[in-house]
């Protein structure tokens, strides 16, 4: 395993964990094929750091997040029936549009709402954590939805962009 530096976008990009066999006898070095699928991932993840776009693991991660397979994915972002698994195996590097559809869709209620209308979809079941308005500052706060689900409940938040913590009233509703 060591790095390797490629070219992308006219300049170099340095791609950390490329996976290889060395032969113990002459030195010679071969990638087996569990390894290139291995190395695809990390070339296509170090090319999304790059565009800043979400990994392949954070894309898996946000599905699970919101319990959305695949197939139900591509019906509200787009991208096809294999998108995702293409996405998330690193054979294909998403758009920036369907990052930044994702993010919105993992940050705001209104957008999962419309989105998945539009779609004609239905989530089975959300996260447990809860962005909200924060009543302490103009910043947003995650919560978890139990810790407030009393009106008027004394919690600690934190920034989204994890400036500081903070205690603050918050109602449920």
């Amino acid at each position: 395993m060591g790095d390797k530096t490629i070219q992308f976008e006219g300049a170099p990009l340095r791609v950390s964990n490329v996976r290889y066999s060395e032969c113990s006898e002459c030195g010679e070095k071969v990638v087996l094929p569990v390894q290139a699928k291995q190395n695809e991932l990390a070339y296509a993840d170090a090319k999304k750091a790059r565009l800043g776009l979400w990994s392949c693991g954070k894309i898996e991660a946000f599905r699970k997040e919101w319990s959305i397979t695949q197939s139900i994915a591509s019906q509200l972002f787009g991208g096809g029936a294999n998108a995702f698994s293409k996405y998330e195996r690193g054979e294909v590097i998403h758009s920036k549009s369907m990052d930044l559809l994702m993010r919105v869709f993992s940050e705001s209620e209104e957008a999962r709402e419309v989105l998945t209308e539009l779609a004609r979809v239905r989530l089975d079941s959300a996260p447990s954590w809860k962005t909200i308005p924060s009543s302490c500052a103009p910043l947003k706060s995650k919560v978890s939805a139990a810790a407030i689900s009393h009106s008027g409940v004394k919690i600690h938040s934190s920034a989204a962009n994890s400036d500081r913590w903070e205690t603050c009233e918050v109602a449920y509703g």
